[in-house]
């Protein structure tokens, strides 16, 4: 079973203290539309999307750490028909019961389908989910429990979903509840034009020394109290076994995050072409020996509660968990290289952010637009398109379940 862990009361005391107070109930009303109905098929009008993907052509939009992952693409497609859950006897034609056949699986949609999961569902290996054809959302909303769970796995690929409401509302402030696609100490995973928001806890978390991750074109969304977008490491034992992870983030949209777009402890991040707007305390946070390569990013702040910083290294607060039993503080590095920053007065660095550099640096001095100790850089083929109004324009409406896709 994965074990999402917490680090969030130094970090929400930060939202606190710049001033995060409001964006509260922007996803109650889509929480009260789903919450009477367990299974509900999606109308002709909205089900389609405007292009779908095949195993082939879905396969050449792969980029970076994941680049490799093919998924089931191997087997032959078998398609969802039936919407409902029963964790204890599944269905035949559910999404549970089709998880559950030997071998590899390309799992698609033969209906459009609002499922409510009963309890997390683990994603076996060798695996892909597409969504593509039909309007699929997973839901989980007042259970105490995850949504998709990637758990010492390897080779999945998680596409074209909406995956919302888990957890409960009335809790999601206390950032105790489950993730909607927690990746535990796997290898091999793509995560890829997917629409999440309304989560008790992260969004997405990787966790666990996974290796070999992307996550692309996808749209977070949250409120004031769905603050924490993407996670990648934690506290616990992060020093041994998070060092090794790497993940390739590029053309995600972070709409309105407290912080966290994303957060990485220990390991290595390639973040590109991402847009990050209306964040509160920060963008990303790189911590704890972490190191960032950040390209061609969009950065457009707000300002509000003074959150015009877009990347910080060093730990909030003390650098402690919740309980006080595990403190870090150590920084992280990392390199910014040309963002739009469109917002007059953002600042891809803060000053304070910048420890005192030594001459040669070293760390965790923490390099300014692509200048200093940082030693990671990229070793695959990729092409990062400038930062700019078109990128991201362009992001905004092409990322997410059943956005017009690029190909």
């Amino acid at each position: 079973m994965v074990h999402t862990r917490k680090r969030a009361s130094s970090e929400m005391s930060e939202l606190k203290r710049t001033g995060l107070r409001c964006r509260a109930a922007i996803v109650v009303l889509s929480v009260l539309v789903i919450v009477g109905a367990e299974i509900s098929a999606v109308s002709p009008a909205t089900a389609a999307p405007k292009k779908t993907a095949t195993s082939s052509t879905l396969l050449t939009q792969r980029v970076g750490f994941g680049a490799a992952v093919t998924g089931g693409a191997a087997a032959s497609p078998v398609k969802v028909t039936d919407c409902g859950d029963d964790p204890a006897t599944p269905r035949r034609g559910s999404l549970r019961a089709l998880l559950a056949i030997p071998g590899a699986r390309y799992v698609k949609w033969g209906t459009s389908c609002t499922t409510h999961l009963k309890a997390p569902l683990r994603v076996p290996s060798d695996t892909t989910l597409d969504g593509s054809e039909q309007a699929v959302t997973l839901t989980g909303l007042n259970g105490d429990y995850g949504g998709l769970i990637v758990d010492h796995v390897s080779n999945v690929i998680i596409h074209n979903l909406t995956i919302t409401a888990f957890g409960s509302p009335a809790l999601r402030q206390f950032n105790d509840r489950p993730d909607g696609i927690a990746v535990f100490a796997s290898s091999g995973v793509w995560i890829d034009h997917n629409t999440m928001s309304d989560i008790g806890d992260k969004q997405v978390s990787v966790e666990g020394g996974t290796t070999d991750v992307t996550v692309s074109w996808n749209r977070f969304v949250g409120d004031a109290y769905n603050a924490q977008y993407f996670q990648i490491g934690t506290q616990f034992d992060g020093a041994t076994t998070d060092a090794v992870q790497n993940v390739t983030a590029h053309h995600n949209f972070y709409d309105g995050p407290g912080y966290r777009a994303p957060s990485i402890a220990y390991g290595t991040l390639h973040q590109f072409n991402d847009v990050v707007e209306r964040w509160v305390a920060y963008g990303v946070r790189c911590q704890r020996l972490a190191q960032c390569y950040l390209e061609n990013d969009v950065f457009a702040a707000t300002g509000e509660g003074g959150g015009l910083v877009a990347v910080k290294y060093k730990p909030s607060g003390d650098g402690c968990n919740d309980s006080g039993s595990r403190c870090d503080s150590t920084w992280g590095s990392g390199t910014v290289v040309d963002p739009y920053l469109p917002v007059a007065g953002t600042t891809a660095n803060s000053s304070v952010e910048q420890p005192p550099c030594a001459d040669p640096p070293v760390a965790p001095c923490s390099p300014y637009y692509g200048s200093g100790p940082q030693t990671f850089r990229p070793g695959y083929a990729y092409a990062p398109e400038p930062a700019d109004a078109t990128l991201q324009a362009r992001v905004k409406a092409e990322a997410g379940s059943h956005a017009k896709p690029r190909w």
